[in-house]
């Protein structure tokens, strides 16, 4: 978890998602454009959209960056 005492620094699982959307787009934008791509982009949007709801509920519940579940 973040801002613990150890915590090992990285990225998040939901900005890699977010370049990753980003990416395809630009792939979907240009000459690259196909179905396989723009499944790809669903699958990531309904992945970051699942994080961004669990991170709201666990700060709603006040245990957002903790181990506690």
């Amino acid at each position: 978890p973040r801002n613990i005492a150890d915590s090992t620094p990285g990225t998040l699982d939901g900005a890699v998602l977010s370049v990753l959307i980003h990416r395809y787009e630009c792939f979907q934008a240009g000459p690259f454009a196909c179905a396989e791509n723009e499944a790809v982009l669903e699958h990531l949007r309904a992945a970051l959209a699942a994080i961004l709801a669990r991170a709201k509920e666990r700060a709603g519940r006040g245990v957002l960056g903790t181990n506690t579940k």
